[in-house]
């Protein structure tokens, strides 16, 4: 889960599982739930592209497909 609209070059912006705790939940089942705490940041390259990155700001993260 991530947004970022800034659109000039090098603005970051946290990225985060859509299944982390601090995510908000409407149909929450305890009994089924699955949670994930990986967090990252999208950077927007000069091509106004945005790469995804691991947490420590250098790992490449691959966009799901």
């Amino acid at each position: 889960m991530w947004y970022l609209n800034n659109l000039k070059p090098g603005a970051t912006a946290p990225i985060r599982c859509t299944n982390n705790v601090v995510a908000s939940y409407v149909d929450f089942d305890p009994q089924t739930a699955v949670f994930c705490a990986w967090e990252g940041i999208a950077k927007r390259t000069k091509d106004r592209d945005v790469k995804l990155f691991d947490s420590d700001g250098i790992t490449h993260l691959r966009p799901r497909i």
